[in-house]
C-alpha cells in the first residue's frame, strides 16, 4: 500500500510544477495580449398599432372647425405617377360655406425630404449651399372641397 502513496506524491509534485509553469506562461501571454471590446446595440422596432380608419363613419356634412378627420388624397409618387395616399389625419382650421372648401392642418407626419428628382430645381447659392425647389410640394396646410374627402 505504501508504494502507491509514494508514486502519487511524486507525480503530484511534478504535475503541479507543470501547471504552475503553464499558468505563468498564460499570465505572461494575457499581459502582453491586446484585447478589443466591441458592443452591439440591438433595438427592437417600435410597435405601431395601425388605426383602422375604414371603421370610421363617412362625412355626411361639412366637418366643424376644430374637428379631427381622417382622409386620403390623390398625390404624385416619387416617380411622378398619381396615386391615392394612405390615410392622413388632419384638423379642420376653417370652413367656407359658400365655396364648400375647408382648410386642413395635416397632423400625420410628413415623409422626410428625398433626393431631388428629375423635375425638382436645385439652385446653388454663392456661399455653396443648395436650395431645392420640389416640383411636388408637401404642405402642412391644405385647402380642399370637403365633398372630395
Amino acid at each position: 500500500g505504501r508504494g502507491l502513496r509514494g508514486r502519487g506524491r511524486g507525480r503530484g509534485q511534478a504535475i503541479s510544477f507543470v501547471l504552475n509553469r503553464n499558468a505563468d506562461y498564460q499570465k505572461h501571454q494575457q499581459l502582453n495580449e491586446m484585447v478589443t471590446n466591441s458592443s452591439t446595440i440591438i433595438q427592437n422596432p417600435v410597435e405601431t398599432h395601425k388605426k383602422d380608419y375604414s371603421l370610421l363613419p363617412l362625412l355626411a356634412a361639412a366637418p366643424q372647425v376644430g374637428e379631427k378627420i381622417a382622409f386620403k388624397l390623390l398625390e404624385l409618387t416619387s416617380d411622378y405617377s398619381p396615386d391615392v395616399s394612405d390615410y392622413k389625419e388632419g384638423k379642420i382650421l376653417s370652413h367656407n360655406p359658400e365655396t364648400q372648401q375647408v382648410d386642413i392642418e395635416i397632423l400625420s407626419s410628413l415623409p422626410a425630404m428625398k433626393e431631388p428628382g428629375k423635375f425638382d430645381l436645385v439652385y446653388h447659392n454663392e456661399n455653396g449651399t443648395e436650395v431645392v425647389e420640389y416640383a411636388v410640394t408637401q404642405e402642412k396646410r391644405i385647402t380642399v372641397f370637403w365633398r372630395e374627402l
